[in-house]
């Protein structure tokens, strides 16, 4: 999560009219074949309606999105079931807004200690909640 700039190009929908913008850095070989094909960023929220059970599958995408997106790419089931890590800042220092998939040790190994989310600037972290677990991927 960064700061959204006051002069920020991007739309309002893409940070839910939020003060902080969201950046994915996905790992899966299809997601990054398509940001390389398009050659810049690609604003692309959760694959299913907030509150739901996180998708694992193109068909759990389907069901949970219909007819209010055009195109699913299934480049096959998810690995995991489980939310994004979501790093935040306050100020230079790192803070863990939402524990996921990738495992706080691996990021501190990256990028040295993270704190905790309470310690966001003393106001309600700007990250999605931790919702319901997606049932194992089979």
């Amino acid at each position: 999560m960064l700061p959204r700039r006051k002069d920020s190009p991007l739309s309002l929908l893409v940070s839910a009219g939020l003060d902080s913008v969201a950046v994915r850095a996905p790992s899966h070989p299809a997601a990054v074949a398509l940001l390389k094909a398009t050659g810049f960023p690609v604003a692309g929220p959760s694959a299913n309606m907030s509150g739901q059970v996180t998708a694992t599958m193109a068909a759990h995408v389907a069901e949970s999105l219909g007819d209010k997106v055009d195109f699913i790419l299934d480049a096959g089931s998810a690995t995991l079931g489980i939310e994004s890590t979501v790093i935040g800042f306050d100020g230079d220092r790192p803070l863990l807004l939402r524990p996921g998939a990738v495992p706080r040790e691996e990021i501190e190994d990256l990028i040295g200690p993270l704190g905790p989310p309470g310690t966001w600037s003393s106001r309600p972290a700007n990250s999605p909640a931790i919702t319901r677990r997606a049932p194992a991927c089979d």
